[in-house]
């Protein structure tokens, strides 16, 4: 007889825990080490980055790798984690997508899919949220984002990993989502569920909530912040008359105008586990990034203001489009982010370069954007380069090829079509380490699509890079990096791959 969900919950967490035992005793004798991918430094002018210095670090690679390789070696960041923020898929059934709004079309591109049954997404869930468990420091708190498909049974994971007596909130956010349905109430909010490490040591701050419900209801009563006796008298409210009722009881004697029913400046003043006043990221947003599943800054940074001291470590093992990590660096916090899927990758590196944040790393843990197992030839790009006597130097896009079978994979005739009149169109991002030690590539140039507002369908092809220590005429050791839609990567490595030329000015 098949077991019923409920039943088998306990073999999925007992299953849980002895994988996050076993991925953690395995990364102790062979630890997964991070490769360091690119230091990025959104501001050129920026301090190098030391190894205690990194502000951020964006991770490419299965976030259960990520997690336990964390946890291990001489850099553990065990009980070191003050706040942990994840919105993982909700087991929707659906495929979500990334908008690529390229010049002439919007090529959508697979995310990730969200189609595995329940009890295969608890399975996966499980391991992850007990080295998560780990990670938090003593005062920290985990914030689990979810919905209504698996949210009663993640809320029982939750339980069994973090205990019920460290249950903080569970918060409800109504986002004011448009439904036309009419079989049924529509579904307008997702569940937010808060866990403590340790109850007793948690750290919290109160924070200012919006105008409450209450005062929305009276707003037409107010007089300095305040609803009084005489301006409400007369009306049928049954909350009216029971604060009526209580008043006159405090004070035994019938009210009079000038008494006061609510006080806004006293009462109601701290956000309770209701979010109603913020929306959906909505089509005209300033912040939208075309990334299903996006989710608004304002929420983050509710949650961070409440339980992240300043200064605080804060991690995201399911990254998206990067919201966890670009409110984190706002606030002027530390961020760790993770997540498999190239356009999460690329979307939040774009996002803090475009931010101005602070130097960041992007790190591989059995990610290879050159893998040579890949389908497909390596990506060529082509470049010119200007160097002028005062020491200035111009980099030009040319060409870009070698992604043909990408392409075709795509199935898109105007993809296609643009991929053979315009091949640059495709490239996502690039950058420039203007004195490339053979090492690491270090960005101190960028630019990215949507960079030229009058443009923002393409990503610009022209650096000009202002003088530096170079010789007049010498372009140094410049390295281009570029990246397309697809994840792939194309480099030039060396000076003389570039079309170069001189001029005097």
């Amino acid at each position: 007889m098949t077991q019923s969900l409920i039943e088998a919950l306990p073999d999925i967490i007992a299953a849980g825990r002895r994988q996050a035992a076993e991925l953690l005793e395995h990364a102790a004798h062979s630890p997964g080490a991070f490769r360091l991918h690119e230091e990025v430094y959104p501001e050129a002018s920026t301090a190098a980055i030391t190894a205690a210095s990194p502000a951020g670090r964006l991770i490419h690679g299965d976030n259960l790798d990520a997690l336990a390789a964390l946890l291990t070696g001489p850099e553990s960041l065990r009980d070191q984690v003050d706040f942990i923020y994840i919105d993982p898929p909700f087991a929707s059934a659906a495929h979500y997508e990334k908008t690529h709004r390229l010049p002439g079309l919007d090529f959508k591109q697979l995310a990730y899919s969200d189609t595995v049954g329940t009890a295969d997404y608890l399975a996966m869930l499980a391991p992850r949220l007990f080295l998560m468990r780990e990670l938090l420091a003593p005062t920290g708190t985990i914030y689990v984002h979810i919905d209504w498909h698996v949210g009663h049974y993640v809320k029982l994971l939750l339980d069994a990993v973090f205990g019920t007596e460290n249950l903080i909130n569970e918060i409800i956010w109504r986002y004011g989502k448009m439904s036309n349905t009419s079989r049924r109430f529509p579904q307008n909010h997702d569940t937010i569920f808060s866990y403590a490490k340790d109850r007793q040591r948690y750290y919290f701050r109160p924070i200012a909530g919006a105008d409450s419900e209450y005062r929305t209801r009276y707003r037409n009563l107010l007089v300095d912040n305040k609803v009084t006796f005489g301006a409400a008298k007369g009306r049928a409210d049954k909350l009216l008359d029971g604060r009526v009722r209580k008043l006159e009881r405090e004070l035994g004697r019938p009210l009079e105008d000038a008494d006061v029913l609510f006080d806004f400046d006293e009462e109601f003043k701290l956000q309770d586990d209701v979010f109603y006043d913020i929306s959906i990221i909505r089509g005209n947003a300033a912040e939208r990034l075309h990334y299903a599943t996006q989710k608004p800054a304002r929420l983050l940074e509710r949650l961070l203001e409440a339980s992240c001291p300043p200064g605080g470590l804060v991690a995201d093992f399911f990254c998206g489009s990067g919201t966890t990590a670009a409110v984190a660096e706002a606030t002027g916090r530390r961020w760790i982010t993770a997540d498999v899927g190239q356009p999460a990758i690329a979307t939040t590196r774009s996002r803090l370069v475009a931010a101005g944040a602070r130097p960041f790393v992007v790190e591989m843990l059995g990610a290879d954007p050159l893998s040579p197992s890949r389908p497909h030839a390596p990506a060529q790009i082509t470049a010119t380069l200007q160097c002028g006597t005062d020491g200035t130097v111009t980099v030009e896009l040319t060409g870009y090829s070698g992604v043909e079978a990408a392409v075709r994979a795509a199935d898109n005739l105007e993809l296609a079509a643009l991929y053979a009149a315009e091949p640059l169109a495709l490239i996502e991002y690039w950058a420039i380490d203007t004195d490339y030690d053979g090492a690491t590539f270090r960005a101190r140039w960028h630019t990215y699509r949507g960079a030229d507002k009058a443009e923002p369908r393409r990503t610009p092809v022209v650096a000009k890079l202002p003088a530096h220590n170079n010789a007049p005429g010498d372009a140094g050791s410049l390295r281009v990096r570029a990246v397309d839609i697809f994840g792939h990567q194309a480099e030039l490595n060396h000076v003389e791959e570039f079309e170069t030329r001189y001029i005097s000015e």
